[in-house]
């Protein structure tokens, strides 16, 4: 068996470009002067914090607000590198896919942050429930990359593409690569949980790829978070994991090394 690329979203820094992905959600581009502003409304603040650091990687200004509704956005400031963006995204003020859009690591991992939830034993990246036009140029872009997903939720408020199977799923992972804190985060939406069995499969595959495989992930009890990063023990050395959100109980996961 061939040795897996993980980690791809990771290897390079990301470019204007590669924040597309979020407009694969419900992320929006609009003309302002010479530029284009970039924003997403996302689900929690984790995700609003990571897409703001991509954004500004990639050259950008990024701000972080909250709407009426006191849910997180995040945005760019108005920039004549999106105006690319802008063009081939937007059909007059209706949101398109372009035909040639593929989602490369760093779209997969924009897409996944703005957007991916788990559902049991598969995994969901939103689609935007204003555009639904988007929805098969979308799905067909995601085949094109390895990963056919299956269109769920079009008559609902939460479209999305729902992706199963073990190969589609470790496709996916290897190309988004590791979540921006918690191990949970991509799988689980959260820290301060155990993960499902599912979770700490896939998990092992970016674990194995670092000469590590989980055993075991018990859980801390009694203990309150002090601000210090969870880490994964392996005899090769510590990896950091990042930590999870302020008051989560603390959680170590045990690995050992295979050969």
């Amino acid at each position: 068996m061939s040795q897996l690329s993980f980690f791809a979203a990771e290897s390079v820094p990301p470019a204007v470009d590669d924040l597309s992905g979020v407009l694969a959600a419900s992320g929006q581009i609009v003309i302002v002067g010479t530029g284009a502003r970039l924003s997403v409304v996302v689900s929690e603040l984790w995700r609003a914090v990571a897409l703001a650091e991509m954004m500004r990687d990639a050259g950008l200004v990024a701000e972080i607000a909250r709407t009426d509704e006191d849910t997180p956005l995040v945005r760019t400031a108005a920039d004549p590198t999106l105006r690319p963006i802008a063009a081939a995204w937007t059909r007059g003020a209706v949101k398109t896919v372009p035909p040639r859009w593929l989602p490369g690591p760093r779209e997969l991992r924009t897409w996944t942050l703005a957007a991916g939830s788990p559902e049991a034993d598969r995994y969901l990246l939103g689609l935007d429930p204003h555009a639904p036009d988007t929805y098969s140029p979308l799905a067909s872009a995601l085949m094109r990359v390895g990963i056919a997903p299956t269109l769920i939720g079009t008559r609902g408020a939460r479209p999305a593409l729902r992706i199963s199977g073990r190969r589609r799923l470790s496709r996916l992972v290897e190309n988004v690569g590791e979540p921006p804190d918690s191990p949970m985060r991509w799988l689980s939406g959260h820290g301060s949980e155990s993960p499902p069995a599912w979770v700490s499969r896939v998990a092992g595959l970016r674990r194995r790829a670092q000469g590590c495989e989980i055993v075991r992930c018990p859980r801390a009890r009694g203990r309150r978070r002090t601000g210090i990063s969870p880490e994964i023990q392996c005899r090769s050395g510590t990896l950091p994991t990042g930590g999870g959100s302020a008051g989560s109980q603390d959680q170590r996961w045990s690995v050992s090394a295979v050969g």
